[in-house]
């Protein structure tokens, strides 16, 4: 609309059409005719998009982890006696009237060297998942029946007597050759409430691995239970400040396959934080360890049945182990001068002959009966009897005050024994004199580190069995060794 238009309308009274738009009066003034132009196409509706879904991740607090370790030990090992391994163990000791018990053994070998792997999977929403694959070589390679052994000695009265027997491997393929064995092969599954183990390590019973002694020798030792098994394991810690309660229970491989029933162990741990001292744990595994107070305990089913539509002709093992690892002189961990600890087992029960090493009382599996020996047989009055047992082992070690205690020594002391394998042994038509009746042994060690990762021992023993007629024998040990730790 002009200027003139609207001034014109207001005079008239009518200026409220001054606010039509101008396009109102396009019939008044006619705006030139345009060349048609094409149909506008209205635009497609544009979709709205549906909203994204993001699915929330699990926390993951930490990486993949992983650590090899292990160490290559050399081993010189000098007995008086032909009856032990390089693994000492709980065997008796040969009579004197024998040539084995008269004519003394060398053994050069790496058989306990050891490899190892750990490796952890990231924690997620406080899950940790982990693994631990560890290896030895003191497997024995398949026996070789071609192979026999016979050996000339004296009887009591002087007599020549002869021993005859087998052997299953030839020494090269001992010890040239030893064949691997798995030592512990065990997932772990972790988390604040509950934590599972899947798989072959420690035993319960016994309060292991943390209370086992300083020793050159390769464990378990004379007296010393010492063993690990396949098994399920619950545990829970309740862990504060001052002090960490452990409570866990399994269960594990039984002895007897046959029994049908696994077996069940269990254990009480506690542990002083606030009190931690130097220990070595067995020949490599020196740390900065908690005062310890450990009690565990075993029950399983033995089956002495030969009839399978008899009743079942079973007896129950049960065991029970007080442990402990007390730092008397603490030390630290960059300098173990002048520091002492104790380590301490009890243990009582019945038909867990296994849980030592290589424990031998005599006592033979019944006829007709797949059972290991020493577990369990008939008595007099042919009913199923375990056969009985109970050690003790006692061991110091005391880090030298100079060197940064590079140097220390080591001592043990055990003793075992059986009240019921000679009345077993002669219920089944044996001799009093092949039974268990005790054993004791006493060692002294010493250690050197010239470097974080080599190590030298070197370590005294005499061990002595008594059997059920009451003669003794016994077997003096010396052995050096060498480690290369990584």
């Amino acid at each position: 609309m002009n200027c003139s238009l609207k001034l014109h309308l207001k005079k008239l009274g009518l200026a409220a059409l001054c606010t039509i738009p101008a396009h109102a009066f396009a019939q008044e003034t006619p705006a030139p005719e345009a060349a048609p132009a094409e149909a506008e196409v209205a635009p497609a509706p544009v979709a709205t998009p549906a909203p994204v879904v993001v699915a929330t991740k699990p926390a993951v607090t930490s990486k993949w982890d992983s650590t090899f370790y292990g160490f290559i030990e050399a081993d010189t090992i000098y007995d008086s006696t032909q009856g032990y391994s390089d693994a000492p163990g709980n065997s008796l000791i040969p009579a004197f009237t024998t040539f084995a018990g008269q004519k003394p053994k060398l053994q050069f070998s790496v058989r306990n060297s050891r490899i190892g792997y750990k490796i952890a999977a990231p924690e997620i929403s406080g899950l940790k998942i982990s693994g631990i694959a560890e290896m030895d070589f003191l497997g024995n390679q398949p026996a070789d029946s071609s192979l026999s052994l016979t050996t000339t000695g004296v009887d009591a009265k002087g007599n020549p007597a002869t021993d005859k027997g087998t052997i299953s491997q030839s020494e090269s393929s001992i010890w040239n050759n030893p064949a691997f064995r798995a030592r512990h092969l065990v997932m772990k599954v972790e988390n604040p409430y509950v934590d599972l183990w899947f798989g072959q390590t420690w035993d319960l019973f016994g309060g292991q691995s943390v209370v086992h002694p300083a020793s050159v020798f390769i464990q378990g030792l004379p007296g010393q239970v010492y063993g690990r098994t396949a098994q399920i394991r619950l545990l829970h810690t309740f862990k504060t400040d001052a002090v960490n309660v452990e409570v866990a229970v399994a269960a594990a491989r039984a002895p007897q396959s046959l029994a049908a029933m696994p077996d069940l162990q269990a254990a009480l741990k506690v542990q002083l934080n606030g009190w931690k001292g130097v220990h070595t744990n067995g020949s490599t595994g020196t740390g900065y360890d908690p005062l310890t107070v450990s009690v565990s305990g075993i029950y399983r089913t033995l089956d002495l049945s030969t009839d399978p539509t008899a009743t079942a002709r079973t007896t129950n093992g049960w065991g029970l182990s007080v442990d402990a690892f007390l730092p008397i002189l603490r030390g630290t961990p960059e300098d173990r001068s002048n520091a002492l600890a104790i380590t301490a087992s009890y243990v009582m029960g019945a038909g867990i002959a296994d849980q030592y090493s290589g424990m031998k009382t005599g006592v033979g599996a019944p006829s007709g009966v797949t059972i290991d020996g020493n577990l369990a047989t008939n008595d007099s009055s042919k009913n199923p009897t375990a056969v009985k047992l109970t050690s003790m082992l006692f061991g110091l070690q005391y880090y030298l005050p100079f060197a940064q205690g590079k140097w220390w020594v080591a001592g043990n002391f055990s003793t075992w024994g059986s009240d019921n394998a000679k009345d077993l042994v002669v219920a089944n038509g044996g001799k009093a004199g092949t039974a268990l009746k005790s054993g004791q042994f006493l060692s002294g060690a010493l250690f050197f580190d010239p470097t974080p990762a080599f190590r030298v021992g070197a370590e005294f023993a005499q061990t002595k069995t008594t059997l059920g007629d009451d003669t003794s024998n016994a077997n003096n040990r010396f052995q050096f060794s060498a480690f290369y730790l990584f």
